[in-house]
């Protein structure tokens, strides 16, 4: 599921999306080339709000509201409680603690994303603008299980978690793979906006 980005067409002044309204998440965002096409999509478009109908579920302003931060990683043992029979990622506020990261191929991955498919993409841009990890598992054979765990865990202000999920099959590959996104006791308020890519080669079966 790849796509080449696209060229933004900014909405006209009398849309209701709120360009405003991402301003104090995209100042967090780091300056990376390749997160230019989200943070312009995001800059001209802002972020959507329910008065729109495809968004009237989802109120994405809760995040401007909250004043939230990109969520930073917070690595502590969680691995007990975990599947014993699959290979374990965990994930923390939107970083691998332990298990096969994406964070070296970062670039490749979320460049090569499906964020132009989407003509309201807003989603996908603010993951690729605050993005800086995510689970990275590549399948060559049979008979795999993943467990991977997003947990996230509060902190003295609100946070929004950005993991970009990869899952990349060879040809004649198969797996299953379990995501699991929880919450531990402590305090404080995570919000999730998870990205996921999968690639399956011919006749690939996840």
């Amino acid at each position: 599921m790849c796509a080449t980005q696209a060229t933004v067409t900014p909405f006209p002044a009398t849309s209701r999306y709120r360009p405003e309204g991402a301003a104090a998440l995209l100042a967090h965002a780091l300056p990376d080339a390749w997160r230019k096409p989200a943070l312009d999509l995001l800059k001209a478009r802002g972020l959507p709000n329910p008065k729109l109908e495809r968004w009237k579920y989802t109120n994405l302003l809760a995040f401007e509201r909250a004043g939230c931060v990109p969520a930073v990683v917070c690595p502590q043992n969680f691995n007990d409680w975990m599947m014993p029979n699959a290979t374990r990622i965990l994930c923390v506020n939107g970083h691998v603690v332990s298990g096969a990261t994406l964070r070296g191929d970062l670039q490749k991955f979320v460049t090569d994303g499906p964020m132009a498919r989407f003509d309201d993409g807003m989603c996908w841009a603010l993951n690729q603008a605050l993005t800086v990890d995510g689970p990275l598992v590549r399948i060559s054979d049979t008979g795999h299980v993943f467990e991977i765990v997003h947990l996230a865990v509060g902190a003295d202000v609100p946070q929004l978690s950005s993991p970009h999920s990869v899952f990349a099959l060879e040809a004649g590959a198969e797996a299953t793979i379990i995501e699991r996104f929880m919450g531990t006791d402590h305090a404080g308020l995570v919000h999730s906006n998870h990205a996921l890519h999968v690639t399956c080669a011919p006749n690939a079966k996840l």
